[in-house]
């Protein structure tokens, strides 16, 4: 028994140091989902921040991006004021612009009828039911 615990300590004292690195990954995630949907990238983002003279930190970052989107967006149009953060062009249009072009059809949905296949399929699983003639058969078609 004493092997084991002295095992479980070893565990504890590693997993001190893998929980904040969790912990970081966890709020580097929220924070590079957040940013994205205001069209910068993480990297650029924490470059900007850096160099301006707003002092917050991961932390804080992903708890705004998760629970205070405005206060969030507040600080990401700070950094986009930042001269040298670049800023992916969007490719989205509104919803009654993209009705008007003819990319979305209103109205209800239609049953779209599935077509069969002229050639059966050739699977592993169904080669090896068939005999070397219908094997050279189906390649053939």
């Amino acid at each position: 028994m004493i092997p084991r615990v002295e095992k479980a300590l070893q565990y504890a004292y590693r997993d001190r140091r893998v929980r904040r690195r969790r912990a970081r990954r966890d709020w580097i995630i929220s924070i590079n989902a957040a940013v994205r949907e205001h069209n910068i990238n993480y990297s650029n983002f924490i470059y900007a921040l850096n160099r301006s003279n707003i002092i917050l930190n991961r932390k804080i970052l992903s708890e705004l991006a998760i629970n205070e989107p405005y206060s969030f967006k507040a600080v990401v149009d700070e950094i986009k004021l930042h001269p040298n953060i670049k800023i992916k062009p969007t490719d989205e249009i509104p919803y009654n612009e993209a009705l008007a072009r003819g990319y979305l059809i209103q109205g209800p949905v239609k049953e779209v009828p599935q077509r069969e296949l002229d050639v059966p399929l050739l699977t592993y699983r169904n080669l090896d039911k068939r005999t070397p003639e219908e094997i050279e058969e189906l390649k053939r078609m």
